[in-house]
């Protein structure tokens, strides 16, 4: 047995599945005798040109048409159908694209049909013939002999000169839909003698992606895989690397209930059974789309059981239309970005804390967003001067002018004091503190991202990259802010407010280093080590 797509190209323009306008036509200007010398068939893969091509080759030169169908039986036909016919040629341009081979063509279309009625080129792909094939083309195309007929097809119309268009019938193939899909499987299936469990043909109509010959291609591979058996919905989704639709649904609950440990969780048992992470952010990304589509059209995918489709209605009216509109354009951005990526797995990893971010952030549905206050606020103000800045929501943010201004300020002493022995202490310092901030994974992340510029009157200015401002919406902010204040109370001395900066300061590492401990404090600390 051949492949399905091969075995099954249909034989008449009443076998083409889905582009029921296009095949009227032909069938019409067949019978009529009124054919056109060159026609461009246009439209995705799998959607009928190259099918329609060879049945219009067959019809223009059948003995005994049928309605302006080919009756396939007649010498002419069964000549065209076992290639034999030397009068209907096929030509793929991406492989035979030079100006030297339309010349070829041209020169033997000069010669009348030696058995056949017409002379029939099929150029598929003939967007990809060269600038100088092209205009070779267009002068047969001009004033072509009575008896030839050109049949173009290509996936990119617009890169045809118009001066081609201009002298071809154009009919536009539509992509099929799931059900045109859905129901020539089936048919197909049937003529195979093979049987397939509830939600398998829908899944590969889903993933054909209007496309029948695709659809056909996962068909044939599933069928290989199921080796006789039943063809099932879970056999269709190891053929096709899927992650399925449970999986989805489970990853879209943990960024609805923002639990980083679930969400981890599935990824890595993803990761472990073989499932490629591209496709992993691909079937998110489908996911979510489908998410989108049901909050127009209030439908749910045929590609969904019952059960998966209650699933998806209740995740929408949690996740509501803001956060989702959300979340999707940053799984779009995602698609582009995970090729750059070094580490894919964290690559995903990060972009689940994202979309929690985006939930907890923003809330939906009939949930209330969780409360947010602000991390980087003064406890008490006993200065007489603050340095200036700027709110922003949940923070407050110190511009760096001020922030290289209070680090100057705080930078005194002698030259002696600078040296590598000072940049150690204030590594040493820092992972003090970070060490005393205990907390789940999140906290301590956060305390990885975020990096100690200065420490001067009692105020903490720390930097943390705005890359990872979603850390901020995953914490319990007060609990952090507390356990910083306590952490580097204890290290650093009284923290009476801690500051957050958006650019790093433009200090130099001593002077970070001086403001952030103070020249008295290591000039006592080193005292007291000499003495001790």
């Amino acid at each position: 047995m051949g492949a399905l797509y091969r075995k099954y190209r249909p034989q008449t323009f009443d076998e083409v599945v889905g582009q029921r306008m296009i095949t009227t036509a032909l069938k019409n200007q067949v019978a009529s005798n009124t054919v056109a010398h060159s026609y461009l068939f246009s439209g995705t893969r799998g959607t009928g040109k190259t099918s329609c091509a060879k049945i219009l080759a067959r019809g223009v030169n059948c003995l005994h048409p049928r309605d302006g169908n080919p009756c396939n039986e007649c010498e002419n036909c069964r000549g065209i159908l076992e290639e034999r016919i030397l009068d209907v040629v096929e030509m793929d341009a991406a492989s035979n694209n030079s100006v030297d081979d339309i010349r070829d063509l041209k020169d033997n279309a000069q010669y009348p049909p030696s058995v056949a009625k017409k002379k029939v080129y099929i150029i598929d792909e003939v967007h990809m013939l060269s600038k100088g094939a092209f205009n070779a083309l267009l002068k047969i195309l001009e004033e072509p002999p009575e008896y030839v007929l050109f049949l173009l097809a290509t996936t990119e119309p617009e890169r045809i000169p118009d001066t081609i268009l201009s002298r071809t019938q154009r009919f536009s193939f539509g992509r099929l839909t799931e059900e045109e899909i859905l129901g020539e499987l089936e048919e197909v299936l049937k003529k195979e003698g093979e049987k397939a469990g509830p939600g398998a043909l829908e899944l590969l109509a889903h993933r054909a992606d209007g496309s029948m010959r695709d659809g056909l291609t996962l068909l044939d591979q599933s069928l290989s895989l199921a080796a006789g058996e039943e063809l099932t919905a879970e056999v269709v989704r190891r053929t096709l690397g899927l992650a399925g639709n449970e999986a989805m649904i489970r990853l879209t609950d943990a960024v609805i209930l923002q639990d980083v440990r679930l969400g981890f969780q599935l990824i890595g048992t993803l990761y472990s059974q073989g499932v490629a992470l591209g496709r992993v952010l691909e079937d998110l990304m489908g996911y979510f789309r489908d998410l989108l589509v049901y909050s127009f059209t209030r439908k749910v995918p045929m590609a969904y059981s019952p059960q998966e489709g209650e699933a998806l209605e209740a995740q929408f009216l949690k996740l509501g239309e803001g956060p989702l509109l959300a979340m999707t354009s940053l799984l779009s951005d995602a698609q582009r970005d995970l090729r750059l990526a070094e580490d894919q797995r964290l690559f995903l990893e990060l972009l689940l804390l994202r979309l929690m971010a985006i939930k907890g952030g923003q809330g939906g549905g009939n949930e209330e967003p969780a409360p947010r206050e602000a991390l980087f606020q003064p406890r008490e103000s006993s200065q007489a001067e603050e340095p200036p800045s700027v709110q922003m929501p949940g923070i407050t943010v110190q511009s760096e002018e001020a922030e290289s201004e209070g680090g100057r300020e705080a930078a005194t002493g002698s030259p002696e004091e600078k040296g590598e022995e000072r940049s150690d202490l204030f590594l040493d310092h820092w992972q003090r503190v970070k060490a005393l901030v205990a907390g789940d994974v999140m906290t301590t992340e956060l305390m990885e991202r975020l990096e100690p510029q200065s420490f001067h009157h009692g105020v903490l200015v720390l930097y943390l990259d705005p890359q990872y401002d979603f850390l901020l919406q995953l914490n319990d902010l007060n609990e952090v802010k507390e356990k910083i204040r306590t952490a580097a109370g204890e290290v650093l001395g009284e923290v009476q407010e801690i500051r957050l900066i958006r650019e790093k300061s433009l200090l130099q590492p001593e002077e970070i280093l001086r403001g952030l401990f103070g020249a008295d404090k290591l000039f006592i600390e080193e005292s007291e080590e000499k003495n001790g």
